[in-house]
């Protein structure tokens, strides 16, 4: 037919149908119809003329009633070009008229469709027109009712006054098709209703007058669970909420599905929920059905998307959204989100049967939360206390962001008519990012007036597009309230709202409108008057509990307080939520953790658990005393809890002071106690009281330790000092512990052996079930490459309590690579969810060790997923509690910071085993709880068993340390040690004896070894008497008794010895010469001691002096009891001192300086030390310097520097140096030993020993230093060396004031012998006159005073005594 209109071409086919426009009825036109655009085609031609190129677009009616009849409307089909806002009127193909097909269809086609598709195309343009269909390329289009007058559009396709071009809605070769859930006109234009394909040719493109989208299927890897629905009673109407918003209007891919787990199954239902080809909603939600029943019961007839039946999960139920194979191995599904543990049992905090699991919004995890935290998630009722909850308080596609009632008013105001009486509703927002936003939800806050079920929505307050405060809180106010409280009303309320009722009423907070709303919180019983009952404020408030922060859509009273009879000044300001709490009676407190960080006493806590009082305060009377050690009372001072709010967390910290939340990086204590918090020695009790000292014990409400207890010659178990006492988890007694079980508790150090901890192992607010490493492997294994040797890490958890259940602690296997101090989080395995085997093992596997040990391994790592035993070699391992944010090391194997290759920690080709006494974790790794099994091969290692047949029958046993303190004869003792029976009783006929006389005979006292334990620590310490383990705070092992090997004065000889069968004794270890006496020998360490040198750990039958430090009880060389160390094996620091200057009136070639160690011999220094020198009076060194770093002491102890023409021997002088060197010294010059870099002799740190007062010459009372022509030798006999601060009396200066002159002769280099001072030469008569001060090396006399000289630099002393300000001590 002829389309009348000069801006409309004609349109000729004749196989399109005549329509006789006059036939129709004139008088009235039909109501407009809803009318779409279904498809616009633009099909990739490789190369065609744009001419040739088939297009169309195609129209939709939806109403059936004019299926082919005409359009009476005045509409038109417009393109907006490029970037116009308005149409091309051009290109208007008038619709008015036109035939709607049967099937609801018109179709536009340009000229080359028409011989395509000639039956499907409604109304044809002519080629070279300016219709829509002629145009190349992409366009805005829209359906418009008017014309260029006035028009109103309809439908909108494209964004107008946007080009299409390479934008979302580009369609250029290729399509854009309607998805056929969008049967509504759009505008403006939503691009999630269609979809845009590129790159289809004309084969692709279905026939027109067909609507048929080909959706792309959406990946939803984001997919998240929002909400599980079990309405109270309505199982029928149970459902699943999925949100998915980047799928919306898309199909989901195949493969993607929701599976259960039922409750205690080890494994998957067999049914499910496939989602595959499930077009997503605008709205983003996907709601999974259990039946029809969900519509009804919500009033929303379009409300499912998918019916579940029998496959929707019940309440206790675990469930999971996967992509992919359903297996029941959960590490080897894909999953995407999941909700509640799988395969638990019990009382769940998942189970919202009777109720619902609502995602908090918008705690969205980043990886969208394939592992379920339940942190994430308010349940209802679950196991917490929530009540159960029906469908009006449910709200199936729809996700609000958290919001609460937490008071509402309605003071007790005397003569005041009610209208002017003050009242507010105070609202709150949990969540930070959402403070000062306004409320994007459509949320209002409505009364139920009296026992109505249903709102008053004249009393509707809408709270969308309200903003909060800073502190989270919108709070409405009447005009009364409004003038009280000023700016801390957010906004008043009319005469109709909540603020202006008098009295008592239920209010809520609902999500909706009178159509249809869901509750999100509530205060009072819908359909229960308040008026007196439990929710009946008037006269007084409500006010929330503050530890109840989730919406709750039925209201639960022992959530809050009314507050009965309070008037204003009762009240405090809007926007501050301070409830007062009833009092909570804590009868179940229990004492979880003492803390006394290594080197932090200032960081000191106490953690107390009670988690039935949580967001309550403390009752009176509760308080924590303490027992000082060795006392039968308590101490006077003790830390009350009344009134203390208990938090969320259920726990109570005690903190020492300030520091406490520095050292941990924590936000707060509840209590800051000072002095009174209880130090590792002491007893410590919960008690209800105030007689504190005549309690009894009935009044206890948990204890720690003994009280009256003390160490005596032995730590006590409870001690905690330099460590943390944790009680074992679950072990909760019924009656809370009244009195002290030491079972119950771990103690660090502890009188076993452990380690001290510092604030790395400690975790204030956290406890956790046991959990420790028990072997780790890298087999031996020449035949397979890197990534083939099976590998796996064991993990064990002690407390039979909690094996055949999930691990709920926030706890992850990490390495620390290399020397780094930092976790590698990409390898991280996470423990939190996996389940724990009967036997108590979860094995982490690579992939080689699935394949090698099978079922063996409960978890393997994949390509895209790596785990620990993916290492290959040795690494450092622990497991931690926390994350990247946070942590705190729980077990550890290895030293952190520490490359592991060639340490005692390596155990690359082959395993290291736990030993099976150490069964309590360790956040400082002890090398002696493990054992280093090298070349073992896969088929020595043993997933899931830990047994002893690792251990050998042969204890490695050596001598460290013998001991003869100055101090106290009885306090001697000999230390052995064994690398490989730490915590193992001998089973060989080990014996120590001792050679005394220098005749190769034992002596007849001896110490049998066989059936002594040793120390988890792997020493043994023999002590000679009680005294002695008293001195040492209880670290003996066995009191052996005097004149026993252990007895050693210092000058005999020791050896372990093997008794065999014969009775031959076969020596394993020895110290000293048997066949000699030792007194003033190498070996002698008489008021002293020996150490040996921790490089030296294999026994040895002959003893070599290289091997030990000795520190002999000759001169000042001493020990006393405070310089031993039993139980402790370390290098002794070196003792350095200078013990000879000479200057000889013979020849000047012949000067040296002589530097002596007493505990050295033989050994490389390896200390960053200097020799200088001063000249005159210059407190300035000379350049030249000698640095002693990498030097070598002789077999004596000595180390000389001599000028390079000296005539020295060898044996006498190791170090020849250049004339003017530090070996140049003259008798005026002062000398020192320093610590510095060596990099310039006048940038040292501190001094370790001087001869000499540098910057003040040598007139005067310094003249008797002198001692040119001569030497200066330090006495035998003084009382301390090395001193950092010269003293004349320390030395013999020759020739001194005796005028006798010492020749080179008289000198004894790499000798220290006892000088016999010569008697004085008689001065002549009448006396010469002095010298004068002149020539090199003469110190001026003139004296300078305080603040002439150089100030000396400030630094830290390094070692005992060292200074940088070297002062006289005497004046002479």
């Amino acid at each position: 037919p002829t389309v009348v209109g000069s801006q409309v071409p004609s349109v000729v086919g004749s196989q399109v149908p005549t329509v006789d426009i006059t036939s129709m009825p004139s008088s009235s036109p039909l109501p407009l119809k809803p009318i779409t655009i279904t498809e616009i085609t633009d099909p990739a031609t490789n190369g065609g003329s744009p001419d040739d190129t088939p297009r169309f677009v195609e129209m939709y009616v939806p109403d059936s009633s004019i299926h082919g009849d005409a359009i009476m409307d005045d509409l038109k089909l417009v393109i907006f070009p490029g970037s116009s806002t308005e149409p091309d009127w051009s290109t208007a193909f008038d619709l008015k008229g036109k035939i709607v097909d049967l099937d609801g269809f018109i179709t536009l086609c340009n000229e080359a469709v028409g011989s395509v598709y000639p039956a499907a195309c409604s109304y044809l343009a002519p080629q070279g027109s300016p219709s829509p269909v002629n145009i190349d390329g992409c366009y805005n289009i829209a359906i418009v009712e008017g014309d260029a007058d006035e028009y109103t559009i309809v439908d909108m396709y494209g964004i107008p006054g946007s080009v299409c071009t390479n934008t979302i809605s580009d369609f250029s070769d290729g399509r854009a098709v309607r998805l056929d859930n969008a049967t509504f006109p759009d505008f403006p234009w939503d691009p999630y209703n269609w979809e845009v394909i590129k790159d289809e040719d004309l084969e692709g493109i279905d026939v027109p007058g067909g609507w048929n989208p080909d959706v792309t299927p959406c990946d939803p890897s984001d997919i998240i669970i929002t909400e599980l629905a079990y309405p109270n009673g309505l199982v029928a109407s149970r459902y699943v909420e999925l949100y998915l918003p980047q799928c919306a209007g898309q199909r989901i891919k195949p493969g993607v599905k929701l599976v259960r787990w039922p409750v205690g199954s080890g494994q998957l239902s067999s049914s499910h929920v496939a989602l595959q080809d499930v077009i997503v909603p605008k709205d983003g939600f996907i709601v999974i059905c259990q039946s029809s029943a969900a519509a009804a019961t919500f009033s929303d007839s379009d409300l499912c998307d998918v019916i579940g039946g029998n496959s929707t999960p019940l309440g206790k139920d675990a469930i999971l959204v996967i992509d992919g194979q359903i297996v029941n191995n959960i590490s080897n599904m894909n999953v995407i989100d999941s909700y509640g543990v799988p395969g638990s049992s019990g009382v769940l905090p998942s189970d919202f049967t009777n109720g619902r699991a609502v995602r908090y919004r918008p705690a969205i995890p980043m990886n969208s939360g394939a592992l379920w935290d339940e942190d994430q998630w308010i349940v209802y009722p679950s196991n917490d206390g929530k009540n159960v909850v029906g469908p009006e308080g449910m709200d199936p596609r729809v996700w609000v962001n958290p919001i609460i009632i937490t008071e509402i008013t309605d003071p007790d105001v005397v003569g005041v008519s009610p209208a002017n009486v003050p009242r507010f509703v105070e609202i709150y927002i949990p969540y930070d990012e959402l403070k000062m936003k306004p409320v994007e939800d459509n949320l209002k806050l409505v009364i139920f007036r009296g026992s109505s079920t249903e709102p008053d929505w004249s009393t509707a307050f809408d709270l969308k597009g309200k903003t909060s405060n800073s502190e989270g809180f919108i709070t409405l106010c009447n005009t009364a309230g409004g003038q009280l409280y000023g700016d801390s009303c957010n906004y008043i309320g009319l005469s109709n709202t909540a603020v202006n009722i008098d009295g008592c009423y239920n209010v809520g907070i609902i999500q909706g409108d009178i159509d249809r709303y869901s509750i999100i919180d509530m205060y009072g019983i819908m359909g229960s008057s308040c008026v007196g009952t439990v929710s009946d404020f008037s006269n007084g408030r409500a006010v929330r509990l503050d530890n109840t922060t989730y919406p709750e859509s039925a209201w639960d009273q022992y959530n809050w307080e009314i507050i009965k009879g309070e008037d204003i000044d009762d009240i405090q300001e809007p926007g501050d939520w301070n409830p007062d709490i009833t009092p909570c009676d804590p009868r179940n407190i229990i004492i979880t953790e003492l803390s006394d960080p290594m080197s932090k006493g200032l960081s000191r806590y106490v953690e107390l658990y009670l988690s039935q009082c949580a967001g309550q305060r403390i009752k009176p009377g509760v308080k924590i005393v303490r027992w000082p050690e060795g006392s039968d009372g308590p101490s006077t001072s003790y830390i009350s809890l009344q009134d203390i709010v208990v938090p969320k967390d259920g726990f109570v910290l005690i903190c020492r002071s300030l520091q406490v939340l520095q050292t941990f990086d924590i936000d707060s204590c509840e209590i800051f106690s000072g002095d009174s918090t209880p130090s590792g020695k002491e007893a410590v009790a919960v008690v209800i009281g105030d007689n504190i000292q005549s309690m009894p014990t009935s009044d206890f409400i948990d204890s720690y330790g003994s009280p009256g207890s003390s160490s005596g010659t032995k730590r006590l178990s409870s001690d905690f000092t330099d460590g943390r006492a944790v009680r074992l988890k679950p072990m909760i007694p019924n009656n809370s512990g009244q009195l002290w079980k030491p079972e119950q508790w771990v103690v660090y150090p502890g009188s076993d052996g452990k380690n001290s901890v510092g604030p790395e192992g400690m975790d204030p607010r956290v406890w956790i079930n046991p959990v420790i490493m028990t072997e780790i492997t890298d087999p031996a294994s020449d035949s397979m490459s890197a990534g083939t040797v099976p590998r796996f890490v064991e993990i064990y958890f002690t407390d039979n309590h909690v094996r055949g259940k999930i691990v709920k602690d926030n706890l992850k296997l990490v390495v620390f690579p290399g020397a780094a101090s930092e976790p590698d989080w990409s390898t991280a395995f996470d423990l939190k969810g996996k389940f724990i085997a009967a036997d108590g093992f979860i094995t982490v596997c690579n992939s080689a060790g699935l394949s090698y040990y099978g079922q063996l391994c409960d978890f393997a790592s994949s390509s895209g997923n790596p785990n620990p035993a993916d290492n290959d070699g040795c690494y450092n391992v622990g497991i931690i509690q926390g994350d990247e944010t946070g942590y705190n090391i729980v077990d550890l194997f290895g030293v952190i910071g520490l490359n592991c290759r060639g340490t005692d920690s390596d155990f690359s080709d082959g395993r290291a085993v736990r030993l099976t006494n150490a069964t309590y974790p360790e956040s400082t790794w002890e090398k002696y709880h493990w054992r280093i099994i090298k070349g073992a091969v896969p088929d020595m290692a043993d997933p899931h068993q830990w047994v002893d047949d690792i251990l050998p029958s042969f204890c490695n046993l050596i001598i460290t340390e013998l001991a003869s303190p100055i101090d106290n004869d009885n306090a001697r003792y000999i230390e052995l040690y064994s690398d490989n029976c730490a915590g193992r009783t001998i089973g060989d006929d080990f014996k120590v004896i001792q050679y005394d006389n220098g005749d190769g005979i034992p002596e007849p006292v001896h110490i049998d070894l066989e059936g002594m334990l040793i120390g988890d620590d792997g020493f043994l310490v023999l002590c000679s008497t009680d005294e002695a383990n008293k001195v040492y705070a209880g670290k003996c092992d066995v009191i052996v008794g005097k004149n026993t090997p252990a007895d050693n004065d210092g000058d005999e000889s020791v050896a372990i010895v093997l008794e065999f069968p014969s009775g031959e004794l076969g020596i394993v270890d020895i110290y000293g010469h048997p066949d000699r006496d030792g007194t003033s020998t190498d070996q002698d360490f008489t008021d002293g001691r020996a150490v040996r040198d921790t490089s030296a750990t294999e026994a040895s039958d002959v003893w070599n002096p290289d091997d030990w430090f000795i520190v002999p009880g000759r001169r000042n060389n001493t020990a006393e009891v405070d310089d031993m160390d039993p139980r402790e094996w370390e290098n002794p620091p070196l003792k350095i001192f200078i013990t000879e200057l000479a200057d000889p009136s013979d020849s000047a070639a012949e000067r040296f300086i002589e530097i002596h160690t007493p505990n050295y011999h033989g050994k490389v220094i390896e200390d960053d030390l200097m020799l200088i020198r001063f000249e005159g009076d210059s407190d300035v060194p000379v350049g030249d310097y000698v640095c002693l770093k990498g030097m070598q002491f002789n077999s004596d102890g000595f180390m000389v520097f001599c000028r390079e023409d000296s005539g020295w021997p060898a044996e006498k002088c190791q170090h020849r140096l250049q004339m003017d060197s530090v070996a140049n010294v003259q008798g005026t010059d002062d000398v020192a030993i320093v610590r510095g870099s060596c990099v310039d002799s006048s940038d040292y740190e501190s001094i370790v020993d001087i001869f000499g007062v540098p910057g003040v010459g040598v007139e005067g009372p310094y003249a008797e230093q002198v001692f040119t022509r001569g030497r200066a030798v330090r006495r035998k006999d003084v009382d301390e060396a090395p001193k950092a601060v010269f003293d004349a009396d320390d030395w013999l200066i020759l020739p001194g004031t005796n005028g006798n002159f010492v020749d080179s002769e008289g000198c004894d280099p790499s000798e220290w012998n006892d000088v016999v001072m010569p008697d004085p030469l008689p001065l002549p008569d009448p006396q010469p006159d002095p010298p004068s001060s002149k020539g090199k090396g003469s110190k001026s006399s003139s004296s300078k005073g305080k603040g002439d000289t150089k100030s000396p630099k400030s630094s830290s002393s390094k070692g005992k005594g060292d200074t940088k300000s070297p002062k006289s001590s005497s004046s002479k």
